[in-house]
């Protein structure tokens, strides 16, 4: 039981005054160390610079430094217990890792491939930037079931309107 592997998920935030080539050294020397430590590489999201919803403050030597942006990737890989606790130590001293999250998770495909649509109800569907609604096809009314679809709303207006007029005297 002690070495089975464990499937694990590192994401981490890497400084980004890194050089793009830079960049790609750093994730090479760390899938480089989960090899060396017995660990099998499954998949990763390569480092993109992005903006940081809020300020990371991080103390590089004698000074606190703050990143309002930040290289963020992931590597998904398998790894034994006690090879991790390595690992982490070798995150924890890299400074050009500002921040990083080590999760224990599955080896399938987590990611999720389409956004999910929230509308309130009565809320109209808005298209995207093609033009292209996902809303299901209008099947065609004949004239005889739009004229009493018409003649429906017409009596529930006209009913509503003498709710109102009896309320009001």
């Amino acid at each position: 039981m002690q070495n089975e592997l464990t499937v694990y998920e590192t994401g981490f935030h890497l400084n980004p005054s890194l050089p793009e080539g830079e960049v790609l050294g750093k994730v090479t020397d760390l899938k480089d160390h989960i090899s060396s430590r017995g660990g099998v590489f499954i998949s990763e999201g390569f480092p993109t610079l992005r903006p940081l919803t809020y300020t990371i403050v991080k103390r590089i030597g004698n000074e606190n430094k703050r990143f309002n942006q930040s290289y963020f990737g992931w590597i998904k890989f398998e790894m034994t217990p006690e090879a991790i606790v390595d690992f982490k130590k070798v995150l924890e001293n890299d400074n050009d890792i500002i921040r990083f999250l080590i999760i224990k998770t599955v080896r399938e495909d987590t990611m999720i491939s389409t956004r999910p649509e929230f509308r309130l109800p009565g809320e109209e569907k808005v298209e995207d930037e093609a033009g292209q609604s996902n809303e299901e096809e209008k099947e065609d009314l004949t004239p005889e079931e739009e004229a009493e679809i018409d003649r429906s709303i017409d009596d529930l207006v006209s009913s509503t309107d003498k709710e109102e007029e009896n309320k009001q005297e």
